[in-house]
């Protein structure tokens, strides 16, 4: 579920960003965008298959908690790094709140110069 909301929150975070008349958006943030956004697509589906399939089962001789312990472990590890996407995308969004409530006029990305001919 964690991954699915991150997913929509950078979706949200993305239009916002691309959208005409906005400064455009430091690179180090493009790039955690497309790094966290495929993140959260591997996590989610692997996650929605292991709920409704259950694990596979270990190979014939190892050790059933081995086996729980490594699986455990995985999650664990998956669900950290969701969380801490989860904080850093959190960070961007007061970052995005405190720019608009700071009352300074943002400059405008303006791609088009039409303008300039009259």
């Amino acid at each position: 579920a964690l991954a699915g909301y991150n997913l929509l929150t950078l979706t949200r975070m993305f239009m916002l960003w691309t959208a005409p008349g906005r400064v455009p958006v430091p690179n180090d943030k493009q790039v955690g965008i497309v790094a966290f956004a495929g993140s959260s697509a591997v996590v989610m589906p692997m996650c929605i298959l292991l709920a409704m399939c259950g694990p596979p089962s270990p190979r014939r001789g190892q050790a059933l908690r081995m086996y729980v312990c490594k699986i455990f472990g995985f999650m664990v590890v998956l669900f950290g790094m969701q969380v801490a996407m989860r904080f850093e995308i959190a960070r961007w969004a007061y970052e995005e709140a405190q720019a608009a409530d700071s009352g300074v006029p943002i400059e405008a990305n303006i791609t088009n110069n039409w303008n300039d001919e009259l």
